[in-house]
C-alpha cells in the first residue's frame, strides 16, 4: 500500500525537515500496516512555515493540490495531509480518485466513535475560530464539549517538547474536569508525541480519558479507506469543469 504524507509548510532549513520527519515517523509507527510504504513531502519554498490563519491555509493549499496530483499520478493510493485545519483537502478531493484526508474529520470521527463529547487542545487562539468551522460545519455542536489553547505556537514545538507537554496536560485537565470531556482531541499535528504522556498524567490524576494522537489516528483512517476501497464520493466532490484551453486541447 504506497502512501504520501504530505506536509502542508515549508521549512526553512534540511535539519528541521529531517528532524520534524523522524519524528512524524516515530509517531505513525505503531499504526502502520504492514504492507504499507510512505512518501513524505513536504512544500517548496514560497509556502508559508506554519499553518496559523486562513491565509496561510489560502497560500499553501495550492502546493498541496499540485504534489497531491503528482503523488496520485505516481501511484500513490492515499495522501493524507498533516494539518487538521485540512489545507488544500477539500480542493484536492476535486481532482484526485485516491483517498485524500486531513486531521479533523479523520480525528472528530474516531473521537465521536468512542465518546459522547470532545474536546480539542489547540495551539494557539488565531486558529480557534478555523477549528470551530469545521464543527459548525460538520453540525457536531452537541458533541462538542470545549476548545481549549495551549498557547503552544508551531515553532516551539519541535524546540521544547516537554513544556508543550505541560501546557498540553493543564488545558486538557480542565477540559474534562470543568467541561465534561469525554475524549480528547490535539487540535495540531505538531503535537507528536504528546498525546500518551498527556493521557498518562491524567491516568495518574484518575482520569481515564482517550486523548487521540492526530497523526496516528489520521495514518490508520486512511490506511481503513485505502484498504476498504473507499474515496471521497463524486458526488461530494465533483470535477472542476475545464476551463476554455483545457477544452480546446482535449477537443
Amino acid at each position: 500500500m504506497n502512501l504520501t504524507i504530505i506536509i502542508p509548510v515549508y521549512f526553512p532549513s534540511t535539519e528541521s525537515l529531517s528532524l520534524f520527519s523522524e519524528r512524524l515517523r516515530t509517531a505513525i509507527f505503531p499504526a502502520l500496516h504492514p504492507a504499507s510504504k510512505v512518501t513524505l513531502k513536504a512544500l517548496p519554498k514560497g509556502a508559508t512555515p506554519s499553518i496559523q490563519s486562513r491565509s496561510d491555509l489560502a497560500k499553501n493549499s495550492q502546493y498541496v493540490l499540485a504534489i497531491a496530483k503528482e503523488a496520485e499520478a505516481q501511484g500513490s493510493e492515499g495522501v493524507y495531509v498533516t494539518d487538521m485545519d485540512m489545507c488544500g483537502v477539500e480542493i484536492a478531493r476535486e481532482h484526485l480518485s485516491v483517498p485524500i484526508i486531513g486531521g479533523f474529520t479523520a480525528n472528530t470521527a474516531t473521537a465521536l466513535s468512542i465518546c459522547r463529547r470532545f474536546s480539542i487542545i489547540t495551539i494557539l487562539d488565531s486558529v480557534v475560530d478555523m477549528q470551530l468551522e469545521h464543527i459548525y460545519s460538520g453540525a457536531l455542536q452537541d458533541r462538542f464539549a470545549s476548545i481549549k489553547v495551549a498557547k503552544a505556537p508551531v515553532s516551539e514545538l519541535l524546540d521544547d517538547p516537554e513544556k508543550t507537554a505541560e501546557r498540553v496536560y493543564r488545558q486538557a485537565y480542565a477540559a474534562v474536569t470543568e467541561d465534561g470531556a469525554e475524549a480528547l482531541i490535539l487540535g495540531c499535528t505538531g503535537f507528536i508525541g504528546i498525546a500518551d504522556q498527556v493521557r498518562q498524567r491524567l491516568k495518574r490524576n484518575h482520569l481515564d480519558i482517550p486523548v487521540l494522537d492526530p497523526n496516528r489516528v489520521a495514518i490508520s483512517f486512511l490506511q481503513h479507506l485505502v484498504l476498504s476501497g473507499i474515496s471521497q464520493s463524486k458526488r461530494t466532490y465533483r470535477a472542476p469543469p475545464l476551463t476554455e484551453s483545457e477544452t480546446v486541447k482535449n477537443g
